[in-house]
């Protein structure tokens, strides 16, 4: 499914979350998002896409990088989300990761 979306839109870059995070035991990336990284790299291998990986939950001890317009836009998308996804407090310090974004090299 992900190879024929590749095909049908031919995006020149595709962003994703980090396919190989480090380890911790404090804060680890859930597994469905290593999972959907490492799928979406192997859909565009070989396909000239360039796949950019965005580092997920471990980048929390890391320092805020976004501010401005960048960290606004990412609160308003955050909120959408938050609508839809139960699990997500009232309340709760989202903070750590809404100021945050980290790309990185793989």
């Amino acid at each position: 499914m992900l190879r024929a979306l590749l095909l049908r839109f031919r995006p020149t870059v595709l962003r994703t979350l980090d396919p190989d995070p480090p380890r911790s035991r404090r804060l680890g990336d859930h597994p469905d998002h290593v999972a959907s990284a490492r799928f979406a790299a192997a859909a565009a291998a070989g396909r000239g896409i360039s796949v950019v990986a965005y580092r997920g939950y471990p980048m929390t001890g890391w320092s805020p990088n976004l501010g401005g317009r960048a960290c606004e836009l990412k609160r308003q998308v955050f909120r959408v989300y938050r609508a839809h996804d139960y699990r997500v407090r009232p309340g709760w310090r989202y903070g750590a990761w809404l100021e945050r974004m980290y790309r990185i090299a793989h």
